[in-house]
């Protein structure tokens, strides 16, 4: 772990280590599996939108089906979580946009060139869970289910079954 003295500072320095790294991990790793979901309904028929961006996905799908605008938002929160990553923590918003959501009582405010200060823990844990229950709601709506009788994942696909049930699982 790189502790080579052990005190109070280089403890510390660890857990805020440790913190970050799980925190980044969980809002990387959530929100690619997300918009790979996302991705993978778009090719449904009926839907199959070519555009390049998650939001535009997102929405193709949201006003194909009739569900509520304010999922987009929901969706959304994750992506922009993680896409601060690629400004070392300053939101940097399409076509120079702030971006305000309150979502169950957690404050989502993302303001252009300040600090993101709604990426906690807690936050993208909640996050995370909002965008799961909007996937259920499209997964489950009824119009979805009549023009998409089965929705392919091409990295499901290539699993062998007999590593699921067996002992060979490891490349997961």
């Amino acid at each position: 772990m790189g502790l080579e003295t052990i005190n109070a500072e280089s403890a510390n320095f660890l857990g805020n280590s440790i913190h970050k790294t799980t925190k980044l991990s969980l809002i990387l790793l959530g929100q690619f599996q997300i918009e790979n979901c996302i991705q993978n309904i778009n090719k449904a028929p009926d839907l199959n939108a070519n555009s390049p961006g998650f939001y535009s996905r997102v929405e193709t799908i949201i006003n194909h089906l009739g569900i509520n605008s304010n999922r987009i938002k929901i969706l959304n929160v994750g992506a922009l979580v993680r896409n601060r990553l690629h400004s070392n923590g300053i939101h940097s918003g399409y076509r120079i946009s702030d971006f305000h959501l309150l979502m169950e009582g957690f404050k989502y405010d993302f303001i252009q060139y300040k600090k993101v200060t709604c990426a906690s823990l807690p936050h993208i844990a909640h996050s995370l869970e909002c965008s799961i229950n909007v996937l259920d709601e499209i997964i489950n709506n009824p119009r979805l289910k009549q023009i998409a009788t089965r929705i392919e994942d091409k990295y499901i696909s290539q699993i062998d079954l007999n590593d699921i049930e067996g002992k060979k699982l490891n490349a997961l």
